[in-house]
């Protein structure tokens, strides 16, 4: 298997996907809440269903995990792991901060990854162990070492309880107290990841979001030299994880968190 096609069709489906999305942007439409809590609209389907008419096109036999049509195991050692409208919420109130995103796992690792920006007009992608890129220029995180003055971005699932720790806004305000200079809560995961990448901001923290949110982004992290901390076992499929810039920044962000 040539994995570099793979990343061509990736990355064409993502912008294809995002392209699909932008008839229906700044305009009236229905948000259909679904038994998650999470939402669906008529761009979030035609969007997937343009991914996937280009993926299984040219890679029929590959799982599939997409956020709208549900999994299909064929067998195969890939799975393509598809948000094909990351950010819904921001999406229908006219903000163009939402992405497309589609990330390759190879017998449970992370290989590939894809995200397009369509308003933005920005797409990053990654292969495992040939870097970062947006829009054709290699990318890298910040070396920044410490939490002072940092800017760090908390998504969470839509199943979190409200109950979770991370979840009570005493502690995320608590943040602010060890010299982080702002909190993100943008609701689309993979953007805030992808900002990492680029060295725009210092930290992300991944409290149980889906795998198809964050699949893409996380290999794009780390092919831009950033650090992952898994908060379960799960290794490279983990939702539940902590990323950071820096080795030093991120195990100071992880004993904040374990203390809350």
């Amino acid at each position: 298997m040539n994995e570099k096609n793979i990343l061509k069709a990736i990355i064409e489906a993502a912008q294809e996907g995002g392209k699909a999305t932008l008839r229906f942007f700044d305009k009236t439409v229905e948000r259909k809440q679904k038994p998650t809590g999470d939402v669906c609209t008529s761009a979030d389907l035609a969007s997937e269903k343009k991914i996937l008419s280009i993926l299984k096109k040219q890679f029929p036999d590959f799982n599939i995990i997409a956020e709208e049509s549900g999994s299909e195991d064929n067998g195969s050692e890939y799975t393509f792991a598809i948000d094909p409208l990351d950010g819904t919420i921001n999406f229908t109130i006219g903000s163009g901060l939402y992405t497309t995103s589609i990330g390759v796992i190879k017998n449970g690792e992370m290989i590939a990854g894809a995200i397009y920006a369509p308003v933005l007009k920005q797409l990053f992608w990654a292969q495992k162990n040939n870097g970062a890129y947006k829009n054709g220029r290699r990318i890298q995180v910040a070396k920044k070492q410490d939490l002072t003055g940092s800017i760090v971005a908390y998504s969470q699932g839509w199943e979190v309880n409200a109950k979770d720790d991370m979840t009570n806004p005493k502690n995320q305000k608590s943040l602010y107290q060890k010299g982080i200079f702002r909190v993100l809560n943008s609701w689309a995961p993979a953007i805030e990841l992808a900002w990492l990448a680029e060295g725009k901001i210092h930290g992300v923290v991944s409290n149980r979001v889906a795998l198809y949110d964050v699949a893409a982004a996380r290999i794009i992290v780390e092919e831009a030299g950033g650090k992952i901390q898994n908060l379960d076992d799960k290794k490279d499929l983990s939702t539940f994880f902590l990323a950071g810039c820096t080795n030093a920044l991120t195990k100071k962000l992880f004993t904040i968190l374990k203390n809350l």
